[in-house]
């Protein structure tokens, strides 16, 4: 899977491995807890050389391949109290670099199954605002949250119900459907 991972943006930087790791400091790795902006993917970097970047950095790992042993996928508990206390920010900014994107998700999404469509599992968006949205994109594309908020009655901070759902996808491995997270493991 991290193959073909090119950037992550560090969410904390464990000079002295996990807390609770009953290891001797000495063996202990340096770790940088981050996620993947292309998949919300969070993962850990132990690091035989570090650090690098801060936290916030938006890191090419390509760049420090010598500084780091290897990667591997975690989950939402795995994460630090200082990372996930970053979490929050550092979606909100993948989500406002790259706008378009999670707009167009709005004139894009399509139905999971014939009683089901992908709005549904939005948080707040009910058979209402659904049918609105898809009677709107009928004859125009959204080209922004701000567009969004004028022309759908009803719906508001569509950003902000972006993230939570990217948030939810996040915390729940066992999602059954998910919309911007890649699958765990």
């Amino acid at each position: 899977m991290f193959q073909n991972i090119r950037s992550v943006i560090v969410l904390d930087y464990l000079a002295h491995g996990r807390d609770g790791d009953e290891s001797p400091q000495y063996r202990r790795s340096k770790l940088i807890q981050a996620i993947v902006e292309d998949g919300f993917v969070l993962c850990e970097l132990v690091l035989n050389r570090g650090p690098m970047g801060t936290i916030g950095d938006s890191i090419d790992i390509t760049d420090y391949n010598e500084h780091i042993e290897c990667i591997r996928q975690i989950e939402y508990e795995d994460l630090s109290v200082g990372a996930k206390s970053e979490l929050d920010r550092t979606i909100r900014d993948i989500i406002e670099n790259d706008n378009q994107k999670f707009v167009n998700f709005f004139n894009d999404s399509t139905p999971v199954s014939i009683r089901l469509h992908q709005l549904n599992l939005l948080p707040g968006v009910g058979g209402k605002l659904r049918d609105r949205i898809l009677e709107y994109r009928k004859y125009s594309s959204f080209e922004s949250f701000g567009d969004l908020e004028e022309k759908i009655e009803g719906l508001h901070k569509p950003q902000e119900i972006i993230l939570n759902r990217i948030l939810e996808e996040i915390k729940d491995p066992n999602m059954k459907y998910r919309l911007f997270v890649h699958s765990p493991k």
